[in-house]
């Protein structure tokens, strides 16, 4: 099972890491549904694992479980980062607290497990400061996509998003997205990186007007910006 939750808690990581090696950018989606199940898995996983007779762990097993605790940080972070579910935090904080507890359970060696716990807690320390920002300032700040235009040949999508930071004020935005790339893994999805070809203040997204006067061609209030 310690094999099984390790994949688990890697892939969004593991694939934040592969599409900027890449140029490609990944976000989540279904990311209510796929935290709650993450740490209800993990639950059961462990339940499972403390119902079994005590048997010898083998090197493989103790390699996957060191490797249990500072992954489930790691994803905890990506999570957070990512997702606008504010709950989220509690369903990691369940992941980390099930790895923590295989960590102790089997890795008998104490003073590897004692450096283990330690440096993962200097890896909570950011984690936990990220995650209390989330969660304090969760309404403070609205990314909108105002306005969508795809090209004429459907290769290409510009948005207008505006970014409200309220009292800060905000900025506008335009960045164009190539369609064709994107690819759904029903718990994310990634896609080649957009490109942002305007950028202005807040208080004038209502007077942007854009246009694809080519196939890769966008006009912005009368300035061409080309794709290639």
């Amino acid at each position: 099972m310690a094999i099984v939750l390790l994949f688990i808690y890697s892939i969004i990581p593991v694939g934040i890491l592969l599409t900027l090696s890449i140029g490609y950018t990944l976000s989540l989606q279904n990311d209510i549904f796929s935290a709650i199940m993450m740490a209800i898995f993990s639950i059961a996983a462990l339940k499972i694992e403390q119902n079994k007779e005590k048997r010898e762990v083998t090197w493989v097993n103790q390699a996957v479980i060191l490797l249990l605790l500072p992954i489930s940080l790691l994803n905890w972070l990506c999570y957070v980062l990512l997702s606008g579910w504010n709950y989220t935090i509690l369903c990691m904080a369940i992941c980390s607290i099930c790895a923590g507890i295989y960590l102790k359970k089997y890795i008998q060696k104490k003073v590897l497990r004692r450096i283990l716990f330690f440096l993962c807690f200097l890896l909570f320390i950011p984690v936990s400061f990220v995650s209390f920002f989330d969660w304090l300032f969760q309404d403070f700040g609205r990314n909108t996509v105002i306005q969508t235009l795809d090209s004429s040949d459907g290769n290409y999508r510009a948005a207008v998003i505006c970014h409200d930071q309220g009292i800060l004020g905000g900025d506008v935005v335009v960045e164009v997205y190539q369609v064709q790339t994107k690819m759904n893994f029903y718990i994310f999805q990634i896609w080649k990186k957009p490109k942002r070809v305007y950028f202005g203040d807040w208080a004038m997204y209502q007077d942007i007007k854009i246009c694809w006067v080519e196939e890769d061609a966008l006009s912005i209030n009368g300035v061409v910006y080309r794709m290639d």
